[in-house]
This record gives C-alpha cells, sequence and structure tokens, in this order.
C-alpha cells in the first residue's frame, strides 16, 4: 500500500490517487516556491523574468500563463534582471555573479571576471550598450560596449557605503540610492556628486534608501525605509527637480510606515511604489499627481513586495515567499503566478463543520476549504491595506467568524471568508491579541496584550463593532487563550503560571488554583464539556511540559503527567471525549476517553505544530510552522483532484525525504502536457534506472521510488522534457 508524506519546496497539485492506511496522516498543502523574488523584469507584454534566492530564475514567453524554471546556473543570491530586448537580458546578484542571455532567457551565461567580494544589488542598462552595476561597499562599474569591458568610476564622491539602487535617463544622466546619501552624475557615472536631502521635518533612526527611478534629466524620485517597531518612521518618498542636486520630502496626509523596496514611474506624474514589512505585510503606492499624493492600492498578499515592472499597462509585482502576481487593471485586482503562495507559519484552525475548514497565520494569510480540503483558497485578511499575523480564529458557523493578530488586528467575516471587515488595528507593535472566543453572533472575547504591554482581555456585545476592556494588568504576561464553557464560566491562560477564571459572564476575573510546581507558560485552554476542562503549555525552566485538568468547571486544576518535557501550545476536543494536544518538534497527543489517557501519534513531521481542531463528523486538522497543514482522511482511501491551478512552471523538486532508506518520492510539475522522461544516474553519470518515460499531462506529479536493490550512495535524478531539463542529488543511506 503506497503511503505519501510530502514535504518537498511546491504547492503540489496532485492529480492521482493517493492510497493511505488507517490512521495515516498526510501533507493536505506542500509548501513549493519559498523563495525569495527580489528582481523582476519584462521586455514586453509576454516576455519576463523573475530572479531571487539560491539562483531561481523564472521565465515567461507567454505573459506569465507559464513559468520555466531556469535555476541552476548558480546557488547564489540573485538581486537584479534587466532586458534591453526581448532576446538580450542581464542578471546580478552577489559573489560577483553577472549572468547574460541572448536567447530571451533560455540558457543564461556567466560574464565578466568580477571579484567573490562584489555583491551586486542592481544591474540597469539603458540600451544594448550603455550598463551600470551597484553593490555593497560602493561596489560601481559601467559598460558603454554592451559588457565587453566594465570600468569603475573616476569619482564616487565619497560613497563607500552599500549602493541598493542606480537608474539613468539617458547615456549622461543619471542617479543612485545608497544606504545613506541619493546620488547624481551627468556624464555617464565617471563621477558623483552627493545630494542635500531634506526630509520634511520627520525623525528618523536610519535613512536607508532602497530604489530610485529616473524620469527626466531633473526629475527622479527615491524611496526605502520606513518603521512602526523602531518608533512611527514614515516611508521614505523623496523627489529631485533639479537633476539629484537636492531632494525634498513627500509628505503624505495618510503615510506609511514601512519600507518601499522598488519604485517605477511611466512619466513624471504617473508612478508606483512597492515594499512591506513587519504590521503591514505589502505595500503598493500610487500617485497620479508627481508625488503629492501616493494613495495606498488594495492588496492581495501579506508578503513582502521587492519589485515591480510596468508593460503596456500591465503590471506585474514580485516579492518574498515566491510571491509573483499580475494587474490587468491598474491594481485593484490581481492575479497570481501560483493559486496559493507559501506562507511562512500557520498559527490558527478553525472547523466550524465537517466541510469548512479555515487555516490562517503569517502576514495575514488565510488558507480555506469548503469540501473537507479537496479544494482550497487563498485569500490576504487585511485592514487599511495592512495585513498583519493572525494569531487566532474563531467561528461560530461556516459563514460567521473572527480572526485576531499582531497590532491588535481584528476582522470579521459573515459570508464564509470570501470577505473581511477590518474591525481594529493599531500602530503600536506591543498590541496584539492571541486568543478570540465568541458565545454567539454578538457576544464575544479577546485576549493578550495592550499598547503599554499590559495584559488584556477585552469584550465586545456588538458582534466586534465596539470593544471594551475587563481585565487590563501588567502581572500576568501576555494572555494566550480563552474559552467559555457556558454563557458565565469561563477560563484564560498566559504567562507567569496564570489561569484566570470567570463565573460572571467574563465581567471579573480571579486566579484559579492549580499545583503545577514551576513557573509556566499556559498557551491554551479548551474544555471537552461544562465541567471538564484543559489545559496546556511549558515550564519555564524547559525541563516539563504542563497539562492540566479541571472537573469543577474551572476553578480548580491538577497537574496530568504525559511523561513529555516538550512546549505544549494548543489543546482541542471534538466532543466529550476525543481530543487533541500539539506541540514543538511536531508533538501530537490524542485522547479518546476523555483524557484519561493520552496516546503520542506520529504524524512524520518535526515543525512546531501551533493549533489543531476537529469537528463533529469532520477529519482532524493541524497546522504550524514552515506551511504545515495536516490531516488524517476519515476514510482509507481518498482521491486528490485538482487541489490547485494547473502549475505554470516546468519544475523539478528535491525528492523527500532525503536522505531515505530505500522509499523516496520525486515530484515535478509540468506546465503543459510533454514527452516525460525521469532516470537515475550513479556518481559515474551512467543511467541505471528510467523510472517514467512517455507522455504525462499538465500538472504535479509525484512518483515514489524504491531503492531497496540499490547500494548505499550518492545519486542524481534527471526530468527531461522538450521544453525543459534538470537535475537533482539524492542521497541513499541503508
Amino acid at each position: 500500500m503506497k503511503r505519501f508524506f510530502i514535504g518537498m519546496v511546491g504547492l503540489l497539485l496532485l492529480l492521482s490517487t493517493v492510497v493511505l492506511g488507517n490512521n495515516q496522516w498526510m501533507s493536505a498543502i506542500t509548501p513549493t516556491f519559498e523563495n525569495a523574488l527580489y528582481g523582476l523584469s519584462f521586455s514586453s507584454k509576454n516576455v519576463g523574468c523573475a530572479v531571487g534566492m539560491s539562483g531561481t530564475i523564472l521565465t515567461t514567453t507567454d505573459g506569465g500563463k507559464t513559468w520555466t524554471d531556469g535555476s541552476g546556473v548558480t546557488t547564489k543570491t540573485l538581486r537584479s534582471v534587466t532586458f534591453t530586448d526581448e532576446k538580450n537580458g542581464w542578471i546580478a546578484g552577489s559573489g560577483g555573479t553577472l549572468l547574460r542571455t541572448t536567447d530571451g532567457g533560455k540558457t543564461w551565461t556567466s560574464v565578466g571576471n568580477f571579484a567573490s567580494s562584489d555583491n551586486f544589488t542592481k544591474v540597469f542598462f539603458l540600451n544594448a550598450s550603455h550598463g551600470w552595476l551597484v553593490g555593497t561597499s560602493g561596489t560601481f562599474y559601467r559598460t558603454t560596449d554592451g559588457g565587453t569591458n566594465w570600468v569603475k568610476a573616476s569619482d564616487m564622491g565619497g560613497i563607500t557605503e552599500d549602493i541598493n539602487a542606480i537608474s539613468f535617463f539617458d547615456a549622461n544622466n543619471g542617479v543612485m540610492a545608497t544606504k545613506y546619501f541619493l546620488a547624481a552624475t551627468t556624464d555617464g557615472g565617471d563621477h558623483w556628486t552627493k545630494g542635500t536631502l531634506d526630509f520634511g521635518g520627520n525623525s528618523y533612526t536610519r535613512n536607508d534608501f532602497k530604489a530610485i527611478f529616473m524620469v527626466s534629466p531633473t526629475v527622479a524620485y527615491a524611496t526605502g525605509w520606513g518603521s512602526m517597531a523602531a518608533g512611527l518612521q514614515p516611508t521614505l518618498l523623496l523627489k529631485t527637480t533639479d537633476g539629484g542636486k537636492s531632494w525634498v520630502f513627500l509628505n503624505q496626509t495618510n503615510p506609511t510606515y514601512c519600507y518601499g523596496y522598488d519604485i517605477y514611474f511611466s512619466d513624471e506624474n504617473n508612478g508606483w511604489i512597492v515594499g512591506g514589512g513587519a504590521g503591514y505585510g505589502s505595500l503598493i503606492l500610487k500617485t497620479t499627481d508627481g508625488g503629492k499624493t501616493f494613495t495606498q492600492q488594495p492588496i492581495f498578499t501579506g508578503n513582502t513586495l521587492h519589485s515591480i515592472d510596468v508593460v503596456e499597462g500591465h503590471i506585474w509585482v514580485a516579492g518574498s515567499y515566491g510571491e509573483l502576481a499580475s494587474s490587468d487593471d491598474e491594481g485593484q485586482t490581481w492575479t497570481r503566478a501560483y493559486k496559493i503562495p507559501y506562507i511562512v507559519n500557520y498559527y490558527a484552525v478553525a472547523t466550524p463543520d465537517s466541510q469548512s475548514v479555515f487555516a490562517a497565520g503569517w502576514n495575514g494569510g488565510l488558507l480555506q476549504s469548503t469540501n473537507g480540503g479537496k479544494d482550497w483558497e487563498f485569500r490576504c485578511v487585511s485592514e487599511n491595506n495592512r495585513a498583519t499575523r493572525i494569531q487566532g480564529l474563531f467561528f461560530l458557523n461556516a459563514t460567521l467568524g473572527w480572526s485576531c493578530g499582531g497590532y491588535a488586528s481584528i476582522a470579521r467575516t459573515s459570508d464564509g471568508g470570501a470577505t473581511w471587515e477590518g474591525l481594529n488595528i493599531s500602530n503600536n507593535v506591543k498590541s496584539s491579541w492571541y486568543g478570540i472566543f465568541f458565545q454567539d453572533a454578538n457576544n464575544g472575547f479577546v485576549c493578550g496584550k495592550d499598547s503599554k504591554g499590559h495584559d488584556i482581555i477585552e469584550y465586545t456585545q456588538d458582534g466586534g463593532s465596539n470593544w471594551n476592556a475587563v481585565l487590563e494588568d501588567s502581572i500576568h504576561k501576555p494572555i494566550y487563550d480563552i474559552w467559555f464553557s457556558d454563557k458565565t464560566h469561563g477560563v484564560a491562560v498566559g504567562g507567569d503560571s496564570s489561569i484566570l477564571y470567570t463565573a460572571d459572564g467574563g465581567m471579573s476575573w480571579t486566579k484559579a488554583q492549580h499545583d503545577f510546581p514551576d513557573k509556566v507558560d499556559f498557551e491554551s485552554v479548551c474544555f471537552a464539556s461544562p465541567q471538564n476542562g484543559w489545559v496546556v503549555g511549558k515550564a519555564a525552566n524547559g525541563k516539563k511540559s504542563a497539562v492540566l485538568h479541571s472537573s469543577d468547571g474551572g476553578a480548580k486544576w491538577t497537574t496530568v503527567d504525559l511523561n513529555t518535557s516538550l512546549y505544549l501550545y494548543k489543546v482541542r476536543f471534538q466532543n466529550a471525549t476525543h481530543g487533541w494536544i500539539v506541540g514543538k518538534g511536531g508533538a501530537v497527543f490524542e485522547t479518546t476517553d476523555g483524557g484519561n489517557t493520552w496516546n503520542p501519534v506520529d504524524v512524520e513531521n518535526s515543525s512546531d505544530l501551533k493549533s489543531v481542531a476537529q469537528a463533529s463528523g469532520g477529519a482532524p486538522w493541524i497546522v504550524g510552522y514552515k506551511s504545515t497543514v495536516l490531516t488524517r482522511p476519515l476514510n482509507t482511501s481518498v482521491k486528490m483532484d485538482n487541489l490547485y491551478a494547473r502549475p505554470r512552471v516546468f519544475q523539478l523538486h528535491q525528492n523527500y525525504p532525503n536522505p531515505f532508506n530505500p522509499v523516496t518520492t520525486i515530484s515535478f510539475e509540468l506546465a503543459r502536457k510533454s514527452r516525460v522522461k525521469l532516470s537515475v544516474f550513479d556518481l559515474n553519470g551512467r543511467e541505471i534506472q528510467t523510472l517514467i518515460n512517455g507522455t504525462e499531462s499538465a500538472g504535479t506529479h509525484l512518483f515514489r521510488w524504491n531503492a531497496a536493490d540499490l547500494p548505499s550512495g550518492v545519486y542524481f535524478y534527471r526530468l527531461q522534457t522538450g521544453h525543459f531539463s534538470a537535475m537533482k542529488k539524492l542521497l541513499l543511506l541503508k
């Protein structure tokens, strides 16, 4: 019987039937493309390229309908890409990496003889002849012969810090953005002069410029640093009208407080800035009046955006965790190259019924299924175009639910997650909600810490539109979870060994009694029935897990020994007898007798597991770090058809597990129906096995390879199609 556990880099489209034994766990989704994309360039509406971490190179020739993975040329981080026409392009990156293509990105060749200390951040070509390269520690080169020769500047104007961006209007007039300054040249970059900077009365702990764009010989724009965590420091937005001699801050009525990472202007008035950061998620700004007003645009992701390009009115953006998307309507709606992006961590899961599953976490990311995990939709929960970490979810039914998280954000949906209404958000990094619980459609509670760092519980009587504090102090450290066993009795738990109890509907809270001997951080609370409750956490000294039980509705708690020292993050019950505990390092415990016995469960996943839920009649769901979403199907045979949109790339993934003994799974993606050969080679280059040799449909394919007849050692597997070839290494250890 085949058993699939997929833990590779990729959001996989499972097109075949996966047969599972009883009580076997599987990954409902799998993190696919997690490499950050830093550079993006389109030479036409159809031909483009995106580059990023670990040598990632993605190219398209059909306007982004399909993307070909050309990675493998280098493992260096690639920061920038530019094309002078549909055939000729350049990529720059760390370790002196400069790559060139003359066939539209089908092949790339390393060019130049640069030092390994030349960590390039930007490559800019004005035309086929004139180009510039900049990087860390004042690195600068220019060419006037199409890259045959690269020379340094005669005078850098005292610039020795990191140069993050460069832009030229013509062969003579250009500007550059550095970690501290903005500089200009009028002789093609041979001599540079720092401009004067006017920050408009704003105070900055740093002025880290990240992007610059020259629109005319006199007009240019720059952007960069912005922060809430270091105090409210607006996103750097500066403009020059004298060719870079002086720069003036563009103060905004509604400022943003995060990094601007890239900038594009079609003329002196119309432009875009993209970026992001903590407490914001992504940033998309648009101006139509020369920067007097930058308006925040609707965001489609919480991931930071690092690059933007606009061709023939078609907008492309790229960013962290493989984010790659386009818009044909001025940024009002976006289409992803990948249907579901990589989410760093999931922190919460809710299952209001047997078919509805909601998983949420990093930067407002929300994954939703309405058919028990067969199909998924991704949404970004945001308020005022800001997306923060979601740490708590609560659904009364399949349509009505709430989320809470960082920066005291609270959002509500009344249409099953299709749209979310932001109810509250703060600019203070200390404000955070961790737990949320609603008794009915109107009455609910959130718990966490407020802007002063005080522990707080707030209460709403109108479904979350208005909130009032019912507990606020600085004794308990953060309060992490809250649960009501009935309308009047509830428990909240948190740091500093705190278990709080209410018997008046949450209007007053007192410390409950418990016998746990050490100082402990309690992470979660749940009641299996009105009298029987459970609390989990971890002793502050790290020596013992904390599991406590109450049989009187939460007034008194007794320690239960699970014989583990792992940090336990969440406890939830499906009914009076069936419950789950999940924690650090893949820890899972299950009870089927109301907690009299807890049995460890092997889910074959070592990620930290942050939350668990199981509805009546439904399968259990566990979420956690590294984009983990696990389930244990109720049936012994589960057909997983069309979980995701058809992949738009040709890509070969790393096998999992690796090292392996003796079975491993190899997966690959086909952008279209193709003739495929998948082969295994030994260290001498001899083909020892042909795994697949035939025509395969578009989509993601998995092959389970059993190497029982081979000795331990290093092997290679290669995928060949008429359009793509890639090879990876695997290690067999017996």
